[in-house]
């Protein structure tokens, strides 16, 4: 997914670490997503590549293919596209199913990008990813299952409410409780098995 502002040349870039693609759980997966966000918005707002990362990218990902160590990728492609970009913000979601080797190279990878001025980092994780000790003057927000529960429950009202005015699911007030009752359960088991 690559978003850009209307008005300027910001980039947002996303990826995201699902443990049901146990073989993408490395960092090496999040950095190419991202290189390959960067070059398509290099080429959707016409700002060029420079040619010695070209040449890199030829070298690393075309058809005569000289597989590069993550150390390679992220010198010679990743660490100069980010510097034609500064302003992009990398949003890094579910970095905490990764193994602790590979969560130690995107953390160590970002706190030598960050500057004042550069690039804005968001990483999602649950509460033993310690974003902030690795990388100074980071913030931490930490959202409770309690939030995500009564989230959850203001949800299934709204969407129940929504379906009513399409369909009236029942006529029995005590019938429609208990649907809300089952869905909710249903939630808390899953806010449970998440933790």
């Amino acid at each position: 997914m690559v978003q850009a502002s209307q008005k300027t040349d910001d980039l947002v870039t996303h990826f995201f670490y699902s443990h049901s693609k146990k073989f993408q759980l490395k960092a090496i997966y999040l950095f190419r997503s991202y290189i390959k966000q960067i070059l398509g918005h290099l080429d959707m707002i016409g700002k060029p590549c420079p040619l010695r990362i070209i040449s890199y990218v030829k070298r690393f990902y075309g058809p005569k293919r000289y597989h590069p160590s993550f150390e390679e990728t992220i010198d010679n492609i990743f660490v100069p596209l980010s510097e034609l970009l500064p302003t992009t913000i990398y949003v890094v979601d579910g970095l905490d199913e990764c193994g602790l080797e590979e969560v130690r190279k995107v953390i160590k990878t970002f706190r030598e990008l960050m500057s004042p001025h550069g690039p804005k980092v968001f990483i999602s994780g649950r509460e033993g990813l310690d974003v902030t000790t690795a990388i100074p003057d980071s913030i931490a927000i930490c959202i409770s299952n309690e939030d995500n529960r009564e989230d959850i429950h203001r949800f299934i009202e709204w969407r129940i409410e929504e379906k009513m005015l399409e369909k009236q699911i029942t006529e029995k007030e005590c019938v429609l409780q208990d649907i809300k009752s089952k869905l909710n359960k249903r939630a808390d088991r899953m806010l449970v098995q998440h933790l």
